[in-house]
């Protein structure tokens, strides 16, 4: 039903907004099911087998009982007889769970925790993610603060699942990629909508909250939205949309896992923090693919003004081969010699760290790819003989032939020969 509306939503079909608040409290409801437990006090199988219908007859019971009086509140709202319904209750997430990796030289004192008790009911976060994508599709622009309303009141459920104030020696007891996805979408929306408090509450307060590899899931996918909403959308202005990504940028780079990637040469990354860089880079981290930039050539003079930021960590990252083709994939959505003076700072950080290594340079086609997008900038259009002049261009091209690019000198001859025409 989520996705259907949505597709309706979409393609600007007009919802009823009463009818439209009714169905997503609802569906968020229905994703509350009543959990199985275990019943060992049975004397045989047909006793055990009577056991378990007779429960499972009990919990649908209980579930239709729920979604029918759920169901009545909001048909009384809707015709006037009654108040409007509250959101529904969101039972407590899976408790944190002992982590059980190998701590070298350490003693850990465990967390004596009380028994809980078994829930009688639980969210199923995939089920309800639909709902909140929908929700925030329809009512960040037109109704605000309804979708902060609904935040607000899914973020203590957020949290736990999160493992939000767990120990070090814990993790979090629930996987919630789909619910995280849609929540910290919607989180973004409604904070750059609202404006600085927003932001601050939706944006930089949740964020701060998470621990270290939910943080990458949930920036990871304000990153996107944020994106939407400023280059598709146009609802966010060019300084609010540097601002975020440079505070999540400084988040970032103070997590244990990027001064991994910064202190070590690597042809690969982490598959926690993967997909949080390549959308730094305004990229999909596709598997077995690297990061995919996804800016239309339409929009890069907006989204030119992240270079300062991204060159920096390059910078930071210069052994890193995935923040190396994330620059790059940025870069080759439109060359342009404005762009130059970035990526000689970038070439001249991944010539001090790598050196000729022609693994990098070669086999990962680095090297070509700087040639083409040299080409495409320099070449293919007209451009002044200042900048075929400029000190930034040549040192480029110096270090492509210093570590043995195949297409270095061939570049230079046609640079060469444009200089020779500009100067007639």
């Amino acid at each position: 039903m989520a996705s259907l509306m949505l597709v309706e939503s979409v393609a600007q079909r007009v919802l009823d907004p009463k009818l439209t608040q009714s169905f997503i409290r609802l569906g968020l409801g229905s994703s509350v099911y009543a959990v199985r437990h275990h019943d060992d006090d049975f004397g045989g199988i047909e006793d055990y087998r009577v056991r378990e219908q007779e429960m499972t007859a009990a919990r649908k019971r209980t579930e239709q009982d729920r979604l029918k009086s759920a169901v009545t509140a909001e048909h009384r709202w809707l015709i006037g007889e009654g108040p409007e319904p509250s959101w529904s209750v969101l039972p407590d997430p899976n408790p944190p769970e002992e982590n059980h990796s190998i701590s070298v030289g350490k003693v850990r004192r465990k967390r004596i925790r009380s028994i809980q008790l078994s829930p009688a009911f639980a969210l199923d976060a995939a089920e309800a993610a639909p709902w909140i994508s929908l929700a925030n599709e329809l009512w960040h622009e037109a109704r605000p603060d309804m979708l902060a309303e609904l935040v607000r009141h899914c973020w203590p459920w957020t949290a736990n699942a999160n493992g939000v104030g767990i120990d070090a020696d814990e993790e979090p007891g629930e996987l919630v990629y789909e619910w995280n996805d849609a929540f910290f979408s919607a989180a973004l929306a409604v904070g750059v909508i609202d404006g600085g408090a927003g932001v601050e509450e939706f944006v930089y307060g949740y964020l701060e909250a998470l621990p270290e590899e939910r943080f990458f899931d949930a920036a990871e996918s304000q990153l996107h939205t944020l994106d939407h909403l400023w280059l598709d959308k146009g609802l966010v202005t060019d300084l609010a949309a540097v601002s975020i990504r440079e505070s999540l940028y400084r988040r970032l780079i103070d997590t244990r896992c990027w001064h991994h990637v910064a202190s070590s040469r690597s042809m690969g990354i982490a598959m926690q923090i993967a997909g949080v860089v390549a959308s730094m880079f305004m990229g999909h981290h596709k598997l077995g693919k690297g990061p995919i930039c996804y800016v239309p050539a339409a929009k890069v003079e907006q989204a030119n003004l992240l270079l300062p930021m991204l060159t920096q960590m390059v910078e930071q990252a210069p052994g890193s081969t995935f923040v190396t083709q994330a620059f790059l994939g940025f870069l080759e959505v439109s060359p342009q010699v404005s762009q130059m003076a970035y990526l000689s700072t970038s070439v001249r950080a991944w010539w001090r760290e790598q050196g000729a290594n022609s693994e990098f340079w070669i086999g990962h086609g680095i090297g070509r790819r700087i040639c083409n997008w040299i080409d495409k900038a320099f070449l293919l259009p007209p451009v002044s003989p200042e900048a075929l002049e400029s000190a930034d261009l040549a040192a480029v091209v110096d270090i492509l032939v210093q570590c043995g690019t195949p297409l270095a000198r061939a570049l230079e001859e046609r640079l060469a020969g444009a200089r020779t025409l500009g100067g007639q």
